[in-house]
């Protein structure tokens, strides 16, 4: 979101709703990480669409099952 800010108008409680993530936040997981999706007007107006964050398995370290990430395509 940092990165986007100049580019998104985040509503000023948008990292707060981030911080509250629990685990019924949807999400996808790619080859390379796990999206996180946040729906029209979470985080932002209607005209910035649906917001998405990449975090890669590499901040995970050891705390992910390779497996898993082999299914991935």
């Amino acid at each position: 979101m940092k990165e986007n800010k100049n580019d998104i108008p985040y509503f000023d409680d948008a990292l707060e709703t981030v911080s509250q993530f629990t685990d019924k936040q949807p999400f996808y997981i790619t080859k390379d990480g796990i999206v996180v999706i946040y729906g029209l007007y979470e985080l932002a107006p209607y005209v910035s669409g649906i917001q998405e964050f990449k975090i890669p398995f590499t901040l995970f370290g050891d705390g992910i099952n390779t497996e898993i990430i082999k299914e991935c395509k």
